[in-house]
């Protein structure tokens, strides 16, 4: 326990009122860190650094043992994983317009899939491809893939080959009656140069989510619950190992005062 010698107004009211305090001082730092998260595709790893904050607020209000702190730092997790899936859910589920990028090829790409979510018979993939080679006729392929612990290829269509003369090719494909999933797609075109095959590929496009809303937001709460897992383990490490160093710190002080 804490020495009550010395302490700041501040320390007291966060001590006495854990309930209210220890939840605040764990969730806001939280959500600013699942925002991060989410939206900082380059920070994927800061979401390990919840246990840890979880942690130092139960140390500033003086929540001392295992169950108490777990019973306190518990809810705090769920509510986490509750409010990332709120946030998640809708950024997830919105059309993000046209996709552009950059092929292996070095040549640019615009993918466009309409309707991009919601449970329909047709979903139309468009994509157009810049800066290709004018002197090679192109095999399109359309790929969709539905998504869960790996990507799994559902539906591959090829179409008529085609040729440009200014190095641009749009095509589209309009896949019919896909069963409820969350898709990727690919578009691929294939030449041939000096008898070898070649690909010119959009790579995976996330697309269309072939869920209702709500559907969508049940399957992401339950693609993150074990990550929220993983980190209520975290969280019990560390309180294993600084039970582990108070028990130490006390036996030699004990040994001391001998």
């Amino acid at each position: 326990m804490s020495s009550k010698k010395n302490e700041t107004p501040l320390s007291t009211f966060l001590k006495k009122n854990r309930v209210l305090t220890f939840p605040l001082l764990a969730l806001v730092p939280s959500i600013l860190i699942v925002l991060i998260f989410i939206f900082v595709t380059a920070l994927l790893y800061i979401i390990f650094l919840i246990p840890i904050i979880i942690f130092i607020a139960a140390h500033y209000t003086d929540t001392w043992g295992m169950k108490k702190r777990l019973k306190y730092a518990i809810p705090v997790f769920v509510l986490l994983l509750l409010i990332q899936t709120l946030i998640l859910t809708p950024v997830s589920y919105e059309n993000p317009g046209i996709l552009q990028g950059k092929t292996p090829n070095d040549s640019h790409f615009s993918v466009y899939i309409s309707p991009y979510s919601g449970v329909y018979s047709q979903y139309s993939v468009n994509a157009t491809f810049y800066g290709l080679n004018t002197s090679h006729s192109y095999k399109p392929y359309f790929m969709a893939y539905s998504s869960g612990e790996f990507l799994n290829l559902t539906c591959k269509v090829s179409l008529q080959n085609v040729t440009t003369s200014d190095g641009v090719i749009a095509v589209n494909y309009t896949f019919n009656h896909l069963h409820d999933g969350d898709y990727y797609v690919e578009v691929i075109l294939n030449y041939t140069h000096s008898n070898r095959g070649y690909n010119v590929t959009t790579g995976f496009v996330r697309g269309p989510i072939v869920y209702s809303e709500n559907i969508f937001a049940l399957s992401l709460l339950l693609n993150y619950t074990p990550l929220y897992a993983l980190l209520i383990v975290i969280f019990i490490i560390f309180l294993l190992f600084s039970k582990s160093i108070s028990n130490s710190k006390r036996k030699l002080t004990q040994r001391m005062t001998k």
